[in-house]
């Protein structure tokens, strides 16, 4: 499993790299994101080291993106809320506001438990929203 989350980042890298490099300057961009936690996350599960990595991979133009998700996670002590790989495909509208942006999508997930196996699948809506000090979002979002 853990070969398969490196393999995956590792290519979803290297692609969106690629491909936005091959595109710059044509108003579509290609926005992702790989972010991965490790370690005792949580006072309840002492002594249990959590493992989690998520990569996102998206197509944008004017703040409208198709994208595609993944996240697998994996714990030393064997819990089955902790050993489980989510992947999904959405679709989500990002605006920048100031110093920010605000987000809503809406994705398709699957995801896959280890340790009791079962797999179920089902919509999420997010709404999400992000300001920072002098900060800004991709030059090629909509701004208000």
């Amino acid at each position: 499993m853990k070969q398969l989350a490196i393999a995956s980042v590792i290519a979803v890298s290297l692609i969106g790299a690629s491909v936005a490099s091959a595109q710059e300057g044509t108003g579509t961009y290609y926005p992702g994101v790989f972010w991965t936690s490790n370690g005792t996350v949580s006072p309840v599960e002492k002594g249990n080291i959590v493992s989690m990595s998520h990569a996102e991979q998206g197509i944008a133009k004017r703040g409208a993106e198709l994208f595609v998700q993944s996240t697998a996670q994996y714990d030393s002590k064997g819990y089955d809320w902790n050993r489980r790989v989510i992947g999904g495909i959405g679709a989500r509208f990002t605006q920048s506001i100031g110093t920010g942006m605000v987000r809503v999508g809406v994705s398709y997930l699957s995801e896959r438990r280890f340790v009791v196996p079962k797999t179920t699948s089902g919509f999420s809506v997010t709404a999400e929203a992000w300001f920072g000090w002098k900060q800004h979002a991709p030059l090629n979002v909509p701004r208000r």
